[in-house]
């Protein structure tokens, strides 16, 4: 798990952070452009050729396993004996189909029902992984396009005997002996549940909903149902021409497939439906958000869990959705894309692509432009078809669902949905694991390049997209990022760009060569990345008078940081994915709750804190019992304390604190983004 450049001198890079030119001779001999993209290739590659195995171990393949019976059949799952010392006893169903599979004529569009079948189904074994990048296969692809499937887990109590609501009965359990019970059990509360949608080493081009990295246990512990669907990647699904055959934000609606399907069988598996709360991680969070912010997920959860992401990043929107898909067509067949520029023409060509000519296009796409560290191509984008009349009568059974009719700033400023309360925030170094994958320190022209054209790290959102700048009548600057290929240009960028730049400089590097100041472009890449965003999406939600919002920033450093452990990293601080491990149960990191040490408590206090979340839309709710495991109060950030907010630090210590969740420069971006504005909130 862990980039490596092996050179003669025995020199081992494991990271940016860990080895410079200066120190390794290996290094410095290794300077090349096709070095560099191989290196930003590997960003779009999964670094393990074994992921995602199928094994579980604990399985107790012995005993019979508990049924249930969903609106599409019956399905026979496995209990399972939790792992990292909890000891608790659960069901899991896995690989529930909720969509039909997404291939030939479905490809790109949004899924369709799943078909129901006769029998018990077997819920034993995880689904496919969604199609990614593996460098180590013959085809360098990772999975199947048949990949619409979710797991359900759910603790053995919760599936015994009836449940308390007025609802007919649909549970069908086989119980183990141990675990059956008579007619005159008591009835049961249906348990909250968890809906989490993972996230990506690279936004939204991999991942996977198995139990490698999202292992429910030390959840499962607290009395919460815990439901991890999958959704394409990538080209597959963001691809747009917002047409009728490639509509886009297929992801979007595989995760919304995904939720409904969970709110129809809810009850069978012992869940609420009406106490859903829907969350992930990086790319992850940004499409639970988005499940808020659109009409067409209304009513579907009642709390969001935001780790890392937003739908505001400014690498979870684009509106150059048509020119990427366009040009990834002519990467997988530059003489059909000659022949026309008709959409027609463009949609064959993808429709019609291989997996792996798909992911190669993809990755080419992105590396024409190798002087954005921000630039995703493929990522959630408006669907305007129907406005412009592309689109057939509403009811018609081949319309698409428009799932985004609006960028997401929008969508938070006028707010067609009620707001629900949410969960978020941070870690205190999420960008330290991106600078050492893009090896800088290796790479002493790419720190010179930015330090004289520094508006390559500026955030990609500063201007407002369409529909927020109609709201604030303001006029987008021509920027254009460019483009590779035969008809390769060079970024252009107008002075107001060059002149933010110049303010950026100032307030980072003092005005100053920023060639040497590698801590100051981390801050700069942690606030352009996640913290800058996160915190204007509190702030607006905050002057709406939106319903409560509870940041946090995760600085704890331990054995079980994931993005520590498996990058070896030598500068302080937690860095993205790094509370991970104290939610999750994570192949590999050998977690154990029952140990006597600060990493122990900290698994206990965060899945409380969020699992308190889930249950009753607080982390720290009413009344108080403060303790060593909780001990300080968590209220929501309120208007009273703007432009500071209440943010619980999760350390060594939990402790409340009043201040900017992004860190000293988050005024200065409140200012840029509001100004841009003419002032619009902020």
């Amino acid at each position: 798990m862990h980039a490596a450049a092996m050179g003669g001198d025995g020199c081992t890079c494991r990271c940016a952070c860990a080895c410079t030119p200066r120190r390794c001779p290996a290094a410095a001999r290794l300077l090349s452009p096709l070095l560099l993209a191989a290196v930003l290739l590997q960003l779009l590659l999964p670094l393990a050729a074994a992921a995602y195995p199928q094994v579980h171990a604990h399985d107790l393949r012995s005993e019979d396993g508990p049924e249930v019976r969903a609106e599409q059949g019956v399905l026979r799952g496995v209990w399972v004996l939790g792992a990292a010392g909890t000891g608790i006893k659960f069901a899991a169903f896995r690989g529930i189909p909720f969509a039909a599979p997404p291939v030939g004529p479905l490809r790109f569009k949004a899924p369709r029902a799943p078909e129901p079948w006769e029998g018990v189904r077997d819920a034993v074994a995880e689904g496919p992984v969604c199609p990614q990048g593996q460098p180590d296969s013959a085809e360098g692809v990772l999975g199947d396009e048949d990949c619409l499937y979710l797991n359900v887990y759910v603790p053995a109590a919760s599936l015994a005997g009836e449940t308390t609501t007025d609802a007919p009965a649909t549970t069908t359990t086989t119980m183990s002996p141990e675990e059956a019970v008579n007619d005159t059990a008591p009835a049961r509360p249906l348990l909250p549940v968890l809906f989490f949608l993972h996230g990506s080493g690279s936004w939204f081009q991999r991942g996977s909903a198995g139990a490698l990295d999202l292992g429910p246990e030390l959840l499962l512990q607290h009395d919460i149902v815990v439901v991890t669907p999958s959704f394409r990647l990538g080209a597959l699904g963001f691809a747009s021409l917002d047409s009728e055959g490639v509509p886009g934000n297929a992801a979007l609606k595989d995760a919304l497939a995904a939720l409904r399907w969970l709110h129809g069988n809810a009850r069978a598996f012992g869940a609420d439906k009406d106490r859903i709360t829907v969350g992930g991680h990086g790319s992850g969070a940004a499409l639970a958000h988005y499940l808020t912010l659109a009409p067409a997920a209304a009513g579907l959860a009642r709390a969001a869990i935001l780790q890392s992401g937003s739908a505001l990043a400014q690498w979870a929107y684009t509106q150059d959705h048509v020119r990427y898909a366009t040009e990834l067509a002519a990467r997988i067949d530059p003489e059909a894309a000659r022949l026309s520029n008709d959409t027609q023409d463009v949609e064959d060509v993808l429709r019609n692509a291989t997996v792996a000519q798909l992911l190669r296009g993809h990755a080419e796409v992105t590396l024409a432009r190798p002087h954005r560290v921000n630039f995703v191509p493929f990522v959630p984008s408006p669907e305007r078809r129907l406005q412009r009349g592309l689109g057939h009568g509403l009811g018609e059974e081949d319309e698409e669902e428009v799932f985004l009719p609006h960028d997401p700033e929008y969508l938070v400023v006028k707010r067609p949905v009620p707001s629900l309360p949410i969960l978020m925030g941070v870690t205190s170094q999420e960008a330290l694991l991106r600078f050492c994958n893009l090896k800088w320190d290796l790479f002493p022209e790419r720190m010179e390049l930015y330090n004289t054209e520094l508006w390559h790290l500026l955030p990609l959102n500063l201007w407002p997209s369409d529909d927020t700048a109609a709201v604030f009548n303001v006029s987008r600057p021509p920027v254009d990022h460019g483009a590779g290929g035969e008809d390769e240009q060079p970024p252009t960028f107008p002075s107001e760009v060059r002149d933010i730049a110049d303010q950026v400089r100032e307030e980072y590097f003092g005005g100053a060569n920023i060639t040497n100041s590698s801590q100051q472009v981390v801050e700069l890449l942690n606030d352009v990345f996640y913290n800058a965003d996160i915190h204007r999406l509190a702030t607006r939600r905050v002057q709406a008078a939106a319903q409560p919002t509870y940041l946090y920033r995760f600085s704890f450093e331990g054995e079980y940081n994931v993005g520590r452990a498996r990058r070896r990293l030598d500068r302080p601080g937690a860095v993205h994915t790094d509370e991970m491990g104290y939610i999750w149960r994570v192949e590999g990191l050998g977690q154990n709750v029952t140990a006597d040490t600060a990493a122990a408590l900290t698994i206990k206090r965060v899945t409380t804190l969020w699992t308190n979340f889930v249950k009753t839309g607080s982390p720290v709710p009413e009344p108080l019992e403060l303790t060593e495991l909780i001990p300080d109060a968590w209220p929501p950030t309120e208007a009273d304390t703007l432009p500071k907010q209440a943010v619980m630090d999760i350390g060594e210590k939990m402790q409340l604190r009043v201040e900017p969740l992004g860190g000293r420069h988050m005024n200065f971006w409140r200012i840029e983004y509001r100004n841009l504005r003419n002032g619009g909130g902020l």
